[in-house]
């Protein structure tokens, strides 16, 4: 089922807020830990280390899907400045599973 991010607040209906990540923390890499498998069967698993690159690199903006409970989903634009003008690309999303 799809719908709209509402970045920093809660999704209408839903109980899901959308949050920009600028930190890496131990939540996020066992959240990562849960979801990545879902999209890929050969990605390893995220460090702390490898998160915080991700998270910090310029080209990309990590969201996150929360419930007061958990991170259930995200969602990472990268953004490519090429001679046409600044473009995004989703590279990877994720929602847990029903």
């Amino acid at each position: 089922m799809g719908g709209q991010w509402v970045i920093g607040g809660w999704a209408p209906g839903t109980g899901i807020r959308a949050e920009i990540i600028r930190t890496a923390s131990q939540e996020l890499v066992d959240a990562f830990g849960r979801l990545l498998p879902q999209l890929s069967s050969t990605a390893g698993p995220l460090d702390h280390e490898a998160l915080d690159r991700m998270v910090t690199c310029d080209a990309n903006t990590v969201l996150v899907a929360r419930t007061p409970d958990s991170v259930v989903g995200t969602l990472t634009p990268v953004l490519l400045p090429l001679p046409s003008g600044l473009r995004a690309r989703v590279t990877h999303r994720r929602t847990r599973s029903a």
